[in-house]
């Protein structure tokens, strides 16, 4: 893995009995109706996602992450294609 302590982030947030099917996991915390739990799937799918998208991890980049909306909206996005792929 290229970034283990980015991968460990984003994988946290997954109960241990839900990683085997991350995808899937992520999916159902994205789209819970708690207030809570869907904001804070979509940021760590989104932190691990902008911080990838460039060669380096860029600190100001990544500060969108902490936009909700927008981590929700990115989120759901990415997670279908991802899907689609499976």
């Amino acid at each position: 893995m290229i970034w283990p302590e980015l991968f460990e982030d984003f994988s946290s947030f997954i109960p241990e009995n839900e990683r085997s099917e991350m995808i899937k996991a992520f999916y159902k915390h994205l789209t819970s109706n708690d207030q809570n739990t869907s904001p804070k799937a979509a940021g760590h799918w989104s932190t691990l996602e902008l911080a990838t998208l460039r060669p380096q991890v860029d600190p100001e980049y990544l500060k969108s992450a902490n936009d909700e909306h927008l981590c929700i909206k990115l989120a759901i996005i990415e997670w279908h294609y991802h899907n689609q792929s499976l």
